[in-house]
C-alpha cells in the first residue's frame, strides 16, 4: 500500500469514527432528554394529583352556602353561615334554613357532636329506651359521653323541644365552663340582665361563666335572657358559634345582641387562643343538601316533620 492510499484510508476511518460518536452522542442526549421529560411529566402529574386530592379534602369539610330565607343582614347570619360552611348545621331540601323552628334534644346532640371535640367524661355502651335504628342514636351516645346531655332526659323524650336555658346549661357543662375566671362576682356579671332573677339558683354560676366568655346572645334585646322560651335554630346557632369562638376555633361575633360586657377580660386572660380560620370554601353548596353517612350528619335532615309541626309554636322565639 502506497502512502497516499494509507492517508486516504485513515482519513475515512477517522471521519467515520467522528460521525459514529456524533450519532451516539445525539442518541444518548435524546434519551436523557426524553427520560428527563418523562420524569418531569411524572412529577407534574404527582403535583396535580396532590393538589386535586387536597381540594377534594377541603371541599369535603367546608362549603359555601346560602339559604333562601336568610339574608346577609339577618341578625343571626354571621353566626349560622360559618357553622353551615363547616357542615355543623344543615339546611332543608328546599334551600331554606327555617331559623325560627325549635330545636329538639336529638337535633342538639347531633349538632354538638360535629361542633366540638372534647374529651370523653363518661362511657355508655347502650341506651335503653331508644332504638338503635333511631336516626340520632349514635349522636346521643356521643353527646352523653362528652357531658353535653343528660341521658335520662333525652330517653324520656328525644323529640322534646329545648328551651334557651336547656341549651346554655348543656353547653356550660359539656365545655366545663362551671367557674368564673374574670375575677368578677356572679352577681356583678348577671347584673347586666334585666331578668336575672329568672335564673334558677343552681344555674347562676353557669350563666355567669357563659356570659363572661361572650357565649350568650339575646335577640332582640341583649339585656333579656328569656331563658324559658323555646330556643330557635338561629338562637342555638349563635350560642354554638360563640362557644366555638371561646375555644379558638372561630372568630367571635361582636354585635348589638352579644352579651360581651366581660368578654375583653376573658380574651386578655386567654390571649394564647389561636384562631384556626385557614380553610378553603367550596362554592358548589347552597342547595340545602344533606350529605350523610352516619346519623351525626343528619342533625337537621331528619327533622323536617318535627320542624313543620313546630312552626306555629315558635313565633315568640325571635
Amino acid at each position: 500500500m502506497n502512502i497516499p492510499n494509507s492517508l486516504w484510508l485513515m482519513r475515512n476511518i477517522a471521519g467515520f469514527g467522528i460521525s459514529f460518536l456524533t450519532v451516539l452522542s445525539i442518541v444518548i442526549f435524546s434519551g436523557t432528554v426524553e427520560a428527563r421529560d418523562t420524569q418531569e411529566q411524572a412529577s407534574n402529574s404527582e403535583v396535580i394529583a396532590q393538589t386535586q386530592r387536597t381540594q377534594v379534602i377541603r371541599r369535603s369539610v367546608v362549603r359555601q352556602t346560602t339559604f333562601t330565607d336568610i339574608s346577609q343582614n339577618y341578625w343571626a347570619a354571621d353566626f349560622l353561615y360559618p357553622l353551615s360552611e363547616r357542615r355543623i348545621l344543615e339546611g332543608f331540601p328546599n334551600g331554606m334554613f327555617m331559623p325560627t323552628n325549635g330545636l329538639t334534644h336529638a337535633q342538639f346532640a347531633a349538632i354538638v357532636n360535629k361542633a366540638f371535640d372534647v374529651r370523653t367524661v363518661r362511657q355508655v355502651s347502650t341506651i335503653s329506651g331508644i332504638s338503635r335504628s333511631y336516626w340520632a342514636y349514635s349522636a346521643i351516645q356521643k353527646a352523653y359521653s362528652m357531658g353535653f346531655i343528660d341521658l335520662e332526659d333525652v330517653v324520656a323524650n328525644p323529640e322534646r323541644r329545648l328551651t334557651r336555658l336547656d341549651v346554655l346549661v348543656s353547653l356550660a357543662r359539656g365545655l366545663g365552663y362551671t367557674e368564673i375566671v374574670s375575677g368578677k362576682s356572679v352577681t356583678e356579671i348577671l347584673s347586666i340582665y334585666e331578668d336575672a332573677e329568672t335564673i334558677p339558683a343552681e344555674y347562676r354560676v353557669l350563666i355567669a361563666a357563659l356570659t363572661e366568655r361572650g357565649i350568650i346572645v339575646n335577640y332582640p334585646n341583649r339585656k333579656r335572657l328569656n331563658l324559658l322560651q323555646v330556643v330557635s335554630r338561629s338562637e342555638a346557632s349563635s350560642f354554638i358559634h360563640q362557644a366555638m369562638a371561646s375555644l379558638g376555633v372561630l372568630q367571635y361575633v361582636r354585635n348589638d345582641y352579644v352579651a360581651d360586657d366581660f368578654l375583653d377580660i376573658f380574651i386578655s386572660i386567654n390571649n394564647n387562643i389561636e384562631i384556626d380560620n385557614s380553610v378553603d370554601i367550596d362554592h358548589d353548596g347552597g342547595d340545602g343538601d344533606h350529605g350523610g353517612g352516619d346519623d351525626d350528619d343528619d342533625d337537621d335532615d331528619d327533622d323536617d316533620d318535627d320542624d313543620d309541626d313546630d312552626d306555629d309554636d315558635d313565633d315568640d322565639d325571635d
